[in-house]
């Protein structure tokens, strides 16, 4: 496993400007997915899976995820970080969520994340330390030089901003395709106030790919 390190900061400041860009449009262009056919492949893999293997929590982490995306969660107001599911992720805390909706997910599917005192961990980068700290984690650049690619249920990191000011995202892996290297469908939270899904999307290219893992 590789550090995640401050150098990562400094090539993003190079590319900024752009950066911000890419980011509005890789959030913004996407449309609403039927989830009807990954859930019957992931159903179908559970099925087929024994309980041992360690792919299971995986699937059963995109189980929940596309259950959560299935609901239309969204919050009662635009920009409120708040609702009746909002407020589950996050335990009634008024936060940007997308790391909450991850964290409670995780917790559903009995791999929870966070210390002995809480299951959830409120920011994105946190979620990455944590799994490199405490269970498995693939760096942006060993992926790359190895051509890793994440497993269905992976929880896929990203940073924005300032590196410093420890602000990310968090994505759950629905489905890959090893056709598509670098691309998967990934569902997050709070992604246009809601929870929403993404089909082939290049998580590998974004500017603020981090890396991915599981617990």
């Amino acid at each position: 496993m590789i550090k995640l390190n401050k150098r990562i900061a400094a090539i993003g400041l190079l590319i900024a400007t752009s950066a911000f860009f890419y980011g509005v449009v890789a959030y913004s262009e996407y449309k609403p997915v039927s989830a009807a056919s990954y859930q019957q492949a992931i159903a179908n893999e559970v099925a087929a899976t024994p309980a041992a293997n360690n792919v299971q929590p995986g699937l059963l982490r995109a189980q929940i995820a596309l259950g959560e995306y299935e609901k239309k969660v969204h919050e009662r107001t635009a920009n409120c970080n708040c609702g009746d599911d909002v407020e589950k992720y996050t335990e009634g805390l008024r936060i940007q969520w997308c790391a909450s909706f991850a964290s409670w997910v995780s917790k559903e599917a009995n791999t929870p994340l966070g210390t002995d005192t809480s299951w959830r961990i409120g920011k994105a980068q946190d979620i990455a330390r944590y799994l490199e700290k405490n269970g498995t984690w693939i760096s942006a650049k060993q992926a790359a030089e190895q051509n890793i690619q994440p497993q269905v249920g992976d929880i896929v990191i990203y940073w924005r901003g300032h590196f410093e000011d420890n602000l990310g995202h968090a994505d759950i892996v629905i489905a890959t395709d090893p056709n598509k290297p670098g691309q998967a469908t990934l569902i997050g939270g709070n992604i246009q106030n809601k929870v929403s899904l993404r089909e082939n999307f290049y998580y590998s290219e974004h500017y603020g790919f981090l890396g991915f893992g599981r617990p």
